[in-house]
């Protein structure tokens, strides 16, 4: 963690390169904790509150791109088993066509 003076220098830098409100915002964004300011209760309440919220909706994404892939996994195996119906039945049509021939020719 930086200390209190590492951070003092650390704004000096940025309001060189950038201006008093860039430096200002860079600084803010490293948060309370760069600072040495612990957490607060409230500070872990909201952070909870924003994980559930964020966690909800999660699953609320994946219940529904599930649900898709289970109606595209279904009609798959529904045309999978027409096409192999079709096929056993054109390959038992070929095979009593052979065998008629066979016993024609004999």
């Amino acid at each position: 963690m930086a200390t209190e003076a590492e951070l003092q220098h650390l704004y000096q830098q940025l309001h060189q390169t950038l201006d008093r409100e860039g430096a200002t915002t860079m600084i803010d964004l490293l948060g309370p904790y760069a600072r040495h300011e612990p957490a607060t209760r409230a500070d872990l309440d909201a952070l909870r509150l924003e994980l559930r919220a964020e966690m909800a909706e999660l699953r609320g994404e994946l219940r529904g791109e599930m649900a898709e892939l289970r109606e595209g996994s279904s009609r798959d195996i529904a045309q999978l088993g027409q096409r192999l119906t079709t096929v056993f039945i054109g390959s038992q049509a070929v095979t009593v066509s052979v065998i008629g021939v066979m016993m024609a020719l004999t």
